[in-house]
Formats: structure tokens, sequence, C-alpha cells
């Protein structure tokens, strides 16, 4: 079962996340006539299903920000720098994992109670955001490598209708750069628009 995919924009891979823990990546350069064994990444540690998966491009030329949140609310990043996916045994579909995470060692923190929805690198604040079914919205600060600032969307009553802005969990969300402010979704059906640097909706 696919719970999870993601585009990498520099190495213009897919990644694909299943119940069985594990990641693989395929090339979209390659067709049937010249198609390579997609290279999985088993990720170390990892007992429970992973449930988002994100990748950005850094100012870095080349390098990429791999993140993906798990069932358990844990949140993981990776800095991969060119030519990751090549390293030892890519090839053949598998990675020498030992040097592998030695070269791009895991951070992970544990942000949410529940499943994640979503975890993102978002670069106008060079922080991690991420969003869970436990109706937390939290950043977590690249340079302090600490959480910056967490809300329970649960708590704070929604201007549209009185009620509790996200009561059922955050299904996803999305970062405005233009007006810098978050968006999140939940089966309330209403978007609300959120500030990251008070602890308020500013609009819906």
């Amino acid at each position: 079962m696919v719970v999870a995919s993601c585009y990498t924009p520099v190495t213009n891979l897919v990644g694909v996340a299943s119940m069985k823990r594990n990641i693989r990546f395929f090339d979209m350069c390659m067709d049937d006539r010249h198609s390579t064994t997609p290279l999985a990444i088993q990720l170390p540690q990892q007992p429970r299903a992973v449930m988002s998966l994100h990748v950005d491009a850094l100012e870095r030329a080349g390098t990429e920000i791999f993140t993906h949140g798990c069932d358990a609310g844990h949140v993981s990043f990776q800095i991969l720098k060119p030519g990751w996916h090549k390293f030892e045994g890519a090839r053949d579909g598998t990675l020498n994992d030992r040097k592998f995470y030695k070269e791009y060692p895991v951070t992970t923190y544990h942000a949410h109670k529940d499943w994640v929805a979503k975890a993102a690198y978002v670069e106008s604040v060079n922080s991690i955001a991420s969003a869970a079914a436990d109706n937390l919205l939290s950043l977590y600060d690249l340079e302090a490598l600490k959480t910056k600032w967490s809300l329970d969307l649960s708590s704070v009553k929604s201007a549209s209708h009185g009620d509790a802005c996200h009561a059922r969990g955050v299904r996803t969300w999305d970062w405005s750069r233009r007006y810098s402010m978050f968006a999140t979704g939940g089966v309330e059906r209403i978007v609300q628009l959120w500030s990251p640097f008070v602890n308020r909706p500013v609009g819906y």
C-alpha cells in the first residue's frame, strides 16, 4: 500500500513510500527500454510507517532537503548533496546504508502525538513545518535545531463558525511566500490562515 509520494526537483526522481517502511526512488528520465532498478532506501530505526514525504531544493547548487513524517508523530530530515542518488550500491537498487547515513545523517525529532499529514521545508523561515492528526502546526528551526513555534489549532476558535479551527486533525497545509502565512485544511472544509509570529488565525 502506497502511503506517500514526492518529487525531487534537482535529481528528477519520484519517491514512493509504502507500508513496508521503505522508500523507493524512480528515475523519471528513464523509459521502459532504458529502465533501471529503483533506488530503495530503508530508513534507519524506523518502526512505523512513513506517512508524508517532501523534497525541496536548497540555495546551495544541487543540494536538496529530504523531509518525512511517520504515523507516530516523528519528523525527520536529511541534507542531500549533489549525486546522492548515485551513492555506492545505487545501481543495484540498494545503498550501502552505513556509509550513506554517515555521509547524510538523519535528524529526527518528536513534533507530534499522531500521524504526520505533511512535513516540508519552508525557505522563508528556514524551518521544517509540519502538521498532524493531533491538530498541531509546528515549526522546527534549522539553525537552532529546535522547535521554535507550535500551536494547537484545536484550542483556537475560528472566526467563521466559532468552533475550534481544527478539531479532527490538520490534513494539509501550504505556505504563502508573498504574504508570509500558512494555510491549513481539515475535514471542517474551511481553510484557515495563520501567521507564524502570532498565535491566532489571521483569516479564513
